[in-house]
């Protein structure tokens, strides 16, 4: 019995699911919610750059997000303990699901910015 193939493959598979939904509500009220109750005023007077504003929310999500990702590292310690399974696809799984998990807050944070509520476009 291969281990990767029969216990971590559909750890990863569920988590990918589970952080689709999840990244939503993590990114959906950054810039919005902002909006909304007129503190982006007060965020973009403060003095800090465009850039240093969008790195800061996207580094925080992805902040949260990596959180996340590190509980499932639990399943992974407890098969490494019991078991002999390879680190390489373990270690590019995690890898993959960082930079999957970028792309949802990054895509998350831009429609954040262009609403005006955080549950319905203002266009």
């Amino acid at each position: 019995m291969n281990v990767n193939e029969q216990l971590i493959r559909p750890v990863f598979l569920n988590a990918t699911v589970i952080f689709l939904f999840v990244l939503p509500l993590v990114t959906m009220r950054t810039y919005s919610e902002e909006k909304r109750s007129g503190t982006i005023e007060l965020l973009l007077t403060a003095p800090l750059t465009d850039l240093q504003i969008i790195l800061g929310k996207f580094f925080g999500a992805m902040g949260l997000y990596a959180a996340m990702l590190a509980l499932t590292l639990l399943h992974v310690g407890v098969l490494f303990a019991f078991g002999n399974p390879e680190w390489r696809p373990i270690a590019t799984t995690y890898l993959g699901l960082l930079l999957m998990g970028g792309c949802f807050v990054s895509v998350g944070l831009f429609i954040s910015s262009l609403t005006k509520n955080q549950s319905w476009p203002a266009w």
